[in-house]
């Protein structure tokens, strides 16, 4: 008996999958004649069951080549929910039943030319998937490949699947440029894309639904219902959405000019114009009321949530848990973020609408203070504040109607609170009323604007021991950080421009070429919208940081300072796919090696080792 033919086909392939892997159903139907297939749960099966699967299927008999279908992120590979195994550098070798049920699959395999197949990976890098590939070689003694898709390189997916069901003759996003991530959050990662069909920014939020509970699905199944049903100058527009291989893809407006909170972050301790706050707050109101008149309660508004445009124009969004009230009943689910959230919701008791007109007063706070309403250290201490202290008074240079105003929308009794029927109506006159009555506090905040302007930052040189040499940088800007290695400057300035200049042989200076020298700063055009907030210099590169906490460098990759995964050097600032997955809030340069901190306290250092400045505990050089 010839125990490899598999239902009288000759069979030397075995095709593993997990139900939770992307394009699970085509990956199926579209097998080859004779390649063996086992199937498994993910949410219910152990390493055991699925090698137990394995065996009665394969019957003793063996493969030349293993196709494995699972579903993954930038860093790993999510083998079965039971124990949580999961596949990636750290459980190689920290987890020894990964080690056997790996070793386990080799076994299925002829020695000598057999392979291991990954498709549909999500890995971020290259680098990611090269040193995962090493590792699982040394481990199986086979051949392995990590592919993006289901027919892999060259003819890797042939292998296995019919090539011409599986290739697709056009994507989802076809017609679509990818530019760059603008945000992240719970649900998913925004990103900017141009549509080269119309010629235009679009935000597509990018959610993976295969990895989510079924409550968290209905949260981000929300947004776009909410989004559907508002058409407003005020909110951000809805195209369309989407799924792709289990991704559900929300496309929407760009908004060109950042969020309210960078905005107010910008202005460092100038007070707004009464003016500018009152004809923001009004759009916000009339965005607000928009939704309300069709029954959805927001529930997150929050200065993050409030974009803008260049023009300044008020663009409401984040719709992700917002509440379509299907009928009069009141909410009760706690939601939102706590600097935001009303009395009402802090005691758990029911909320309307009023809650919304509560965090839209939090906002207008903000807007006249810089600084948040209500603040302290840990949430109980937030909740005692909220719900028994009054705010601290807004600054004496606003008019009676503006304080008044925010005093209506602050009280702690929903009931006496207005509706935004009411700011729509109010806030046009007040608006008015600072025209005609030519009110002094206004005059005193262009006086102050003006006086903004006029304070500016001088870089000097020593052009020799005994003189000093201003720097011509543009005459009206506020250096923020200068970064200065023995080869080049970088300056940061207060609205979030990034000027560099000196030596560029290598492209540190990130304008897109290599040159000996450049003895005027420029502006580093690529980084204009992408809110910079820290740079560093090392010897031969620069190291920039977004407000997101994405980190980019560019220059020499000597030692791989550049935390690409390679050596190799770049003339503009290349994103560290790496760090994709955390916030990074701090970093250090020395002469050829970085080190980041993220927001979780964790600490990241690659570059030269060879005096173990890595604290790596070798002398080795890293990569990443």
């Amino acid at each position: 008996m010839d125990y490899n033919l598999y239902y009288g086909v000759k069979s030397n392939r075995l095709l593993i999958v997990s139900n939770r892997a992307p394009e699970f159903t085509t990956a199926v139907k579209n097998t080859l004649p004779g390649v063996f297939v086992v199937r498994y749960n993910y949410d219910t099966s152990s390493l055991d069951d699925i090698i137990s699967k394995i065996d009665d299927k394969m019957q003793h008999r063996k493969v030349k080549s293993i196709a494995i279908l699972m579903h993954s992120d930038e860093t790993q590979f999510y083998i079965c929910s039971t124990n949580e195994k999961v596949l990636n550098g750290d459980s190689l070798i920290d987890d020894p039943d990964i080690n056997y049920f790996l070793k386990s699959l080799s076994d299925y395999c002829h020695r000598g030319s057999s392979r291991l197949d990954f498709f549909n990976s999500r890995l971020a890098s290259n680098c990611v998937k090269y040193q995962l590939c090493l590792a699982l070689r040394q481990l199986t003694q086979c051949d392995v490949g990590i592919w993006p898709d289901l027919m892999g390189e060259e003819y890797n997916g042939e292998l296995y699947f019919n090539s011409s069901d599986i290739r697709p003759t056009k994507t989802a996003l076809d017609g679509y440029q990818r530019i760059r991530t603008v945000g992240k959050g719970a649900f998913g990662v925004a990103t900017l894309y141009r549509n080269t069909n119309k010629n235009n920014l679009v935000v597509i939020k990018q959610i993976n639904m295969l990895d989510m509970t079924a409550q968290e699905r209905q949260l981000a199944l929300n947004e776009a219902k909410v989004l559907s049903l508002l058409n407003h100058p005020y909110i951000i527009s809805y195209y369309g959405s989407f799924e792709m291989d289990g991704v559900l893809m929300i496309e929407m407006e760009y908004a060109d000019g950042g969020t309210l909170a960078e905005y107010l972050i910008g202005r460092n301790t100038n007070l707004l114009p009464e003016r500018q706050i009152l004809e923001m707050f009004l759009q916000m109101s009339e965005a607000i009321q928009c939704i309300h008149q069709r029954n959805i309660l927001h529930r997150d508004l929050k200065t993050t949530n409030v974009f803008l445009t260049k023009q300044r124009k008020v663009k409401l969004g984040d719709f992700g848990i917002s509440k379509i009230m299907t009928t009069k009943l009141q909410a009760l689910t706690v939601v939102g973020t706590p600097y935001y959230i009303s009395p009402e919701m802090c005691e758990g008791k029911q909320y309307d609408q009023k809650s919304d007109i509560w965090a839209l007063g939090c906002i207008l706070y903000e807007m006249t203070s810089l600084q948040r309403t209500f603040d302290a250290s840990n949430l109980p201490a937030l909740i005692h504040f909220i719900t028994k202290e009054n705010f601290a008074p807004i600054p004496l240079c606003y008019s009676l109607n503006l304080k008044k105003l925010v005093n209506d929308l602050l009280q702690k009794d929903p009931l006496r609170r207005p509706d935004a029927n009411y700011l729509v109506e109010i806030v046009p006159d007040f608006i008015d009323f600072i025209t005609d009555s030519n009110w002094i506090q206004e005059s005193s905040e262009v006086e102050l604007s003006n006086e903004d302007l006029l304070n500016r930052s001088v870089v000097y040189q020593f052009s020799s021991p005994t003189n000093l040499t201003p720097v011509q940088l543009p005459f009206r800007i506020q250096i923020v950080q200068l970064a200065v290695s023995q080869t080049h400057f970088v300056a940061l300035t207060s609205d979030y421009s990034i000027f560099t200049w000196g030596e560029d042989k290598h492209g540190q200076l990130g304008h897109g070429e290599e040159t000996p020298w450049k003895n005027d700063p420029q502006c580093v055009v690529s980084l204009m919208d992408k809110h910079i907030t820290q740079v560093g210099a090392g010897q031969h590169f620069s190291v920039f940081v977004s407000s997101t906490g994405l980190v980019m460098t560019t220059g020499d990759g000597k030692y791989g300072a550049l935390g690409h995964g390679d050596w190799n050097s770049v003339s503009r600032p290349k994103l560290i796919d790496f760090l994709l997955k955390v916030d990074v809030v701090k970093i250090s340069c020395g002469n050829y090696h970085l080190a980041v901190l993220t927001n979780e306290g964790q600490l990241y250092t690659w570059g030269r080792g060879n005096y173990g400045q890595l604290g790596l505990g070798n002398l080795q050089d890293w990569q990443v």
